[in-house]
């Protein structure tokens, strides 16, 4: 063999060798690029704090209805990582009838997969109510100041460690910069996997929980009673934009304020 066939034959196999370390490094080297890319800027920093001193602020009186915080499970706490949290029991001055207000604001709109009620509830020992067609979709129109949009409605039945009682009714929305108020998952899916840049604009979700299988006459009352009247400020701001030129792009897919495209 001669040398110079010999020499190529090395050359190949150092190549060869070569290869995976050069592949690790240039996929380290993209990733810190990217992660470079993506990491927050101030403006969008102060947004998500802007939104979690609002929800600090929220009222202990909505209307008629005065509240009182509730322990949610830790576990609840570490899955989400809250920007910001409302876990709050109100009831009506001279009138029957109590609701468990909770508002969750995630940073990265990815956190909020797992806390979909048909999802979450199940998890934590409660099962569809079988009185009603899992397929059947239940929704109420409902208006927020001079915002209006539909909550999805969503029944269990059995015991659980949400809430006491072997029935449960509960009022969702989630409430995005792009999207609006949604109460579809997918749709957040969808928006979650365009990227990190999407992601980081994050996601709020509204919840009413009753005990019971509430009537849908009465739910509607209740609902209206008591969602109509919280901050509207907080809901719009939620559905804001930062002032951050990283993201003006997404600005394109932004859907109207009742989160209909």
């Amino acid at each position: 063999m001669s040398m110079s066939l010999q020499r190529k034959r090395n050359a190949w196999s150092s190549l060869q060798k070569a290869v995976p370390f050069v592949a690790i490094i240039f996929l380290v080297g993209a990733g810190v690029i990217q992660i470079g890319q993506s990491m927050p800027s101030e403006a969008l920093d102060r947004y998500h704090a802007d939104i979690a001193k609002q929800i600090s602020e929220f009222p202990y009186q909505i209307g008629r209805w005065v509240g009182q915080d509730v322990v949610i499970p830790t576990s609840a706490q570490e899955i989400l990582q809250p920007n910001g949290l409302i876990s709050r029991r109100f009831t009506r001055y001279g009138e029957n009838g109590a609701l468990t207000f909770a508002l969750i604001h995630c940073v990265d709109l990815r956190d909020m997969d797992g806390h979909h009620p048909p999802r979450c509830y199940p998890a934590s020992g409660w099962s569809i109510n079988q009185k009603y067609p899992t397929g059947d979709s239940e929704t109420i129109d409902v208006r927020i100041g001079d915002l209006r949009t539909e909550m999805s409605v969503y029944r269990f039945k059995q015991g659980g460690p949400i809430e006491s009682g072997n029935e449960l009714t509960v009022v969702s929305v989630f409430v995005t910069p792009m999207a609006g108020m949604v109460n579809d998952m997918a749709v957040l899916q969808d928006l979650g996997s365009m990227g990190r840049g999407a992601s980081s604009l994050g996601v709020g979700q509204l919840q009413l929980v009753m005990s019971g299988d509430v009537e849908r006459s009465d739910l509607k009352k209740m609902v209206d009673d008591f969602i109509s009247n919280i901050p509207t400020d907080l809901i719009r701001n939620m559905m804001s934009f930062p002032d951050t030129e990283e993201l003006r792009d997404l600005r394109n897919y932004t859907f109207d304020e009742s989160g209909r495209s």
